[in-house]
């Protein structure tokens, strides 16, 4: 590792870009941040926290091993460890079992779904991975965690504090920063410019009902004027963990005529374009929290795995599910007849901007209680 910590510090653990926005905010505005704690990150989500001049202690490119993990829990020795979550990644499940009986975990559900997959082996719910606490969005959530035999005992509502951030922001300040990323990216700022956001459903064991080929192919041919008579400038932001050039290819073979943005941050993307769709990835919401007119398209989607996701319909954000409205909907849109979210409609506490102080209360609780001998974990997991 890099520097010697103390004791009383904190680890942060984080994989996923989700978590890792959650946690810079949260580092930003915790009362930790002019403490100690000790980072750790994987590399794709290495930026989003050098975006807000938090340099990472370590990181790593794959998955953390059972040593390397040892060798975290062992030499810093955090009081505590929080971590984010995720359908997919091994290094937080892991840590949380290494950890169990000798240093408390607790981990943030950054989304309305997967709540006890993300705890559990594959394919299955034995929810093996459980960590000491989990942090969870609302009331929404918590149920979704509950019917997935989360104890009640091990969840508190958090809400998410980078999403206390963008709601932060102010009219003026998000003005200026869609001209700088308009900048960046080259983008006249007197265009109308729409950002497709695409995911990597294909790769994961969700049953959605439909991947990103159908999102695509339902899209296809992108509209070219506005209702304004403006050429509309289309964009693909690519998921952080998809191949880009497999992206490229999905988007050749359906024929969408678009400019990938390869290098791009999910937030730069979204405050440039002036319309957002996608499926239901976690930067529609970003994009509504920045008062964005949004559009979900999920064709064939299978309800039952939106049980606990009532987050779009509730802030009103036409979610179209049938190839055939696609299209009309999308050139409704880029003709700003589409509603923009209604951000009262949050479900609370998300936006009371309290997120990382209900984070700092929960990791407050766990102070004092020192890891315990090794043997003991030993006994434990046996």
């Amino acid at each position: 590792m890099k520097r010697a910590i103390r004791p009383s510090s904190l680890l942060v653990l984080c994989q996923d870009t989700g978590s890792a926005n959650a946690l810079a905010a949260f580092l930003v505005s915790s009362n930790r941040a002019r403490g100690v704690y000790f980072l750790v990150c994987r590399e794709s989500v290495r930026a989003v926290f050098e975006r807000q001049n938090i340099k990472p202690s370590s990181v790593f490119r794959d998955e953390l091993s059972v040593a390397e993990l040892e060798d975290l829990l062992e030499r810093p020795r955090p009081a505590v460890v929080l971590l984010g979550s995720s359908l997919d990644l091994w290094t937080e499940r892991r840590c949380c079992e290494l950890a169990r009986g000798r240093i408390p975990c607790v981990s943030l559900v950054d989304w309305w779904s997967n709540f006890g997959r993300r705890f559990s082996s594959p394919e299955t719910l034995d929810l093996r991975y459980l960590p000491d606490r989990v942090g969870v969005l609302d009331e929404d959530s918590r149920a979704g965690c509950v019917a997935e035999g989360v104890p009640e005992t091990a969840l508190t509502v958090t809400g998410n504090p980078y999403w206390d951030r963008l709601l932060g922001i102010s009219e003026q300040a998000n003005s200026a920063a869609r001209g700088q990323a308009r900048a960046r990216l080259g983008l006249p700022e007197s265009a109308a410019v729409a950002l497709l956001v695409s995911s990597d459903i294909r790769n994961l064991p969700l049953r959605l009902g439909y991947t990103e080929a159908d999102f695509f192919s339902a899209l296809a041919p992108l509209p070219p004027r506005a209702g304004d008579g403006r050429d509309v400038v289309w964009l693909v932001k690519p998921h952080p963990r998809e191949s880009v050039e497999d992206t490229r290819r999905l988007m050749a073979s359906h024929h969408i005529d678009a400019r990938l943005l390869a290098d791009a941050t999910g937030e730069e993307a979204v405050v440039a374009a002036d319309y957002v769709i996608g499926m239901c990835s976690s930067l529609l919401l970003e994009a509504a929290l920045l008062k964005k007119r949004i559009l979900s398209v999920q064709p064939g989607m299978n309800p039952a795995s939106f049980r606990y996701f009532s987050i779009f319909k509730r802030l009103g954000i036409p979610t179209v599910t049938r190839t055939a409205e696609v299209r009309p909907l999308v050139q409704r849109l880029v003709s700003d007849e589409g509603p923009v979210p209604d951000l009262s409609k949050l479900p609370p506490p998300i936006g009371d901007g309290r997120a990382a102080a209900r984070i700092d209360a929960v990791l407050d609780g766990f102070h004092g209680r020192g890891p315990v001998a090794k043997s003991a974990l030993l006994k434990e997991t046996v």
